[in-house]
């Protein structure tokens, strides 16, 4: 069996790459650039946390932080967290 190579996928090069991009990733999200995060995909994420009727949310991983900041409109307690 061939073995595949990783290297690319390696956490250094993952750590990289958001750096690299992490701006442009921040202003699409923030200024709606991503049609299917328009469309469906935030929508989904909110429609499936607010079925669990959370009482806080803690993202981890947040991002740029327009979870947190959603939830925050609804009168939902959130805080997020990232690296970095």
């Amino acid at each position: 069996m061939k073995q595949i190579n990783t290297a690319p996928f390696s956490d250094t090069k993952i750590v990289e790459s958001w750096h690299k991009n992490a701006v442009s990733w921040t202003v699409a999200v923030r200024e709606e650039h991503i049609e299917s995060r328009r469309q469906a995909t935030d929508q989904a994420i909110i429609n499936a946390l607010l079925d669990c009727s959370p009482g806080s949310v803690l993202d981890i991983g947040c991002g740029e932080g327009w979870l947190v900041r959603e939830l925050g409109s609804r009168h939902i307690p959130a805080n997020g967290w990232r690296e970095g």
